[in-house]
């Protein structure tokens, strides 16, 4: 295992970011809410995907070891995101953060849900 190992984490109401730095590599994991998730190795883009699962595995390699990249929504109404990696089979890291409160989904879905009713509203009382 390294000897200096550093872990920063991020979170904000749209995006998550871990970033591990040890002496020999840094990885860096983004995910955000539109479902896109981003691993880099050394300012290197390994993956991207856009994934609608709960749980997505990230697998590579680099320099001869095997890597896998975890990113795991555990509750889509509070917005708590798990990132997680392992390196040849060891834990390298194992992140929980929330990205948004527990109100604000229900709040999107309120705020989405009115325009869509004015939008129509709107369109039957001026344009029919």
């Amino acid at each position: 295992m390294q000897n200096d190992v550093d872990l920063e984490s991020y979170a904000s109401w749209k995006e998550r970011w871990v970033e591990y730095t040890s002496d020999d590599f840094t990885l860096k994991v983004f995910a955000n809410w539109t479902t896109r998730e981003t691993v880099w190795i050394n300012g290197e883009q390994i993956s991207s995907t856009y994934s609608l699962r709960f749980r997505t595995v990230h697998e590579f390699q680099h320099n001869g070891d095997d890597y896998q990249v975890v990113v795991q929504w555990l509750n889509m109404l509070t917005g708590a995101l798990r990132m997680s990696a392992f390196q040849n089979g060891e834990k390298l890291f194992d992140d929980t953060k929330q990205i948004y409160k527990w109100w604000t989904l229900p709040v999107v879905f309120m705020v989405s849900g009115a325009i869509g009713y004015l939008v129509g509203y709107l369109e039957g009382r001026f344009f029919s």
